[in-house]
């Protein structure tokens, strides 16, 4: 999939990923000792590297989500031009992430920045609780969606001008009964639209809630 990305960047003349939604049916399902997310982040390296491309540093923000069923899908936004990427300081960069998550670490930014004709638009990776390398609050959904505003705000303090009340939200959750009414309690009250939830699963277990936002 991601060879076929490369070839469509190269014929469209936007040869910039700025932003990647991946969707893996049964993401933290285990087949020959791995989980498929694990799996997944080593299939990606090898055809990020055979295809010329940075595995870190310069590498677009991106979400990887579990789905019920179905291929794995990936959408994708792409540019002329590079964009921005930014790094929180409250957590490792996800590229440098220790083998303890798996043999290889995933390929992302916390964040895009990319300057267009009609202003800049800020890319957000899915974003949780995690401070450091590791997942805070779990079994929390209000705490872990607080830390994840927290997060929030320390990379848009890097990328100003933008603040958490001009961004608009999207909410994976791994079990909506369970986070029923988080958001209405967690998110900005003077965000400039309602969050959005979805459906979809967190890559950890340990995570309940993830939040992504542009």
């Amino acid at each position: 999939a991601y060879g076929q990305i490369q070839a469509a960047l190269a014929a469209s003349g936007c040869r910039h990923l700025v932003r990647v939604w991946n969707y893996l049916p049964r993401i933290n399902a285990h087949t020959g000792g791995l989980e498929r997310y694990q799996q997944f982040n080593g299939a990606r390296r090898r055809a990020l590297l055979s295809s010329g491309r940075l595995t870190r540093g310069p590498v677009p923000a991106a979400s990887a989500l579990g789905c019920g069923h179905g291929p794995l899908s990936i959408y994708f936004l792409a540019a002329r031009e590079a964009p921005r990427f930014i790094e929180n300081p409250r957590q490792v960069s996800a590229y440098h992430y220790p083998r303890q998550y798996g043999p290889q670490a995933p390929i992302f930014s916390r964040a895009t920045l990319l300057e267009a004709a009609e202003g800049a638009r800020l890319f957000i990776s899915g974003t949780s609780s995690i401070v450091g390398h590791r997942t805070l609050h779990a079994g929390d959904p209000a705490a872990q969606t607080r830390e994840t505003l927290t997060n929030i705000e320390a990379l848009l303090a890097q990328a100003r001008p933008f603040t958490l009340e001009r961004l608009t939200y999207k909410i994976y959750v791994r079990n909506a009964p369970t986070c029923r009414g988080c958001s209405g309690r967690s998110t900005p009250r003077s965000a400039r639209a309602p969050p959005t939830g979805v459906s979809a699963r967190p890559r950890s277990a340990a995570r309940i809630v993830a939040v992504e936002s542009r």
